[in-house]
């Protein structure tokens, strides 16, 4: 972005996540309208996790992939270069499960949903929403890694980033 939004403070910004994580975990929902808000969020996110909350597009790129009905793309610029997503297709009736870390793996979230983008939507949220805001980052810091949770079996992942 070339300009800056003023953003919120940190509890407000996570309670604002957390209801847009309850919105989104009903079946029946506005895909496009969710991912709008959570983009409009990642703008308004507090300075200090700004670098970890950036999305990949511009506001204006990402409005055009929403009115294409482009919503994979949409959900994945949400992203940005600080996060990592898999995808692991369930059995048939569970559908798709996502997992969202930050690249320095100091946190992670998981999401399923029917449909990938849903999935990967939820899983950001999830992600963002189990930050504390005492939680201080440092992107140059070195982190030791952290065991991924682990998997009971072997599930054939679609894609892995």
């Amino acid at each position: 972005m070339t300009h800056d939004v003023e953003p919120l403070e940190t509890g407000i910004w996570l309670a604002q996540l957390g209801n847009l994580a309850t919105k989104c975990s009903r079946d029946a929902l506005d895909i496009a309208a969710c991912l709008r808000r959570g983009f409009h969020l990642a703008l308004l996110a507090p300075r200090p996790l700004r670098h970890l909350v950036e999305c990949s597009i511009s506001e204006p790129e990402f409005e055009h992939l929403l009115e294409r009905r482009a919503i994979l793309p949409a959900a994945l610029s949400l992203l940005g270069n600080s996060m990592n997503y898999s995808l692991t297709q369930l059995n048939s009736a569970d559908g798709i499960e996502a997992e969202v870390w930050f690249s320095n793996e100091c946190h992670g979230g998981c999401g399923t949903a029917s449909v990938a983008p849903l999935a990967i939507f939820r899983a950001w949220l999830a992600c963002l929403t189990g930050l504390q805001p005492s939680d201080e980052f440092d992107p140059v810091a070195p982190s030791l890694p952290t065991l991924r949770r682990s998997q009971s079996g072997r599930r054939p992942t679609l894609t892995e980033h």
